[in-house]
């Protein structure tokens, strides 16, 4: 019983007041299931929008007492972006901190002088490849067995052990000439 907008069926003829009745009956039902589907699928997005909400704003609270706690944006004007920046800069200069450590510890115990073997490294790019304190200790070595002036050995004596061309020195130290000019 298929009606069209006149009430009338597909054949052109007048519907009964029954079978009009009745196909308005249909249209409501399927029009009340349509709306009933509606609005689950509504109630859904809007119970995943809420949720995204909320976690949403946990991770922006994680993020605001995560900056406070590091003492960047005091006065609560900076974006998340910004925010993020801060700590990555942040977070960099932490590992930076923690290379130095390690190649100070590493450097003290090949024998080489943290500081200048650190910047002589560092001007060649070699430290941003190191992952382990045994891979750092062999760039260390090999950089001083390639240059001696960046071992950390300390002269035992001060002056001139050797005799010049007026056989001078004898052999003394530079305390043992302090001392003899004292007359002690």
């Amino acid at each position: 019983m298929s009606d069209d907008k006149d009430g009338k069926d597909g054949k052109g003829q007048e519907l009964s007041t029954e079978d009009r009745f009745k196909a308005l009956e249909a249209k409501i039902d399927e029009l009340s299931g349509t709306n009933d589907r509606l609005s689950k699928e509504l109630d859904k997005t809007r119970k995943e929008a809420a949720k995204r909400r909320v976690e949403r704003n946990s991770r922006d609270e994680k993020l605001k007492a995560l900056a406070a706690e590091l003492g960047i944006n005091p006065d609560g004007n900076e974006s998340d972006a910004d925010l993020m920046k801060e700590i990555k800069a942040l977070r960099r200069e932490v590992e930076s901190g923690k290379l130095r450590d390690r190649f100070q510890r590493v450097a003290k115990k090949v024998g080489a002088d943290p500081d200048l073997t650190q910047a002589v490294l560092a001007q060649r790019g070699s430290l941003g490849d190191v992952d382990s304190d045994d891979a750092l200790e062999a760039l260390v070595k090999e950089a001083v067995d390639n240059n001696p002036r960046l071992r950390a050995e300390q002269p035992t004596s001060v002056g001139d052990d050797q005799q010049g061309a007026g056989g001078g020195g004898g052999g003394k130290t530079m305390n043992d000439l302090i001392r003899g000019a004292a007359g002690r």
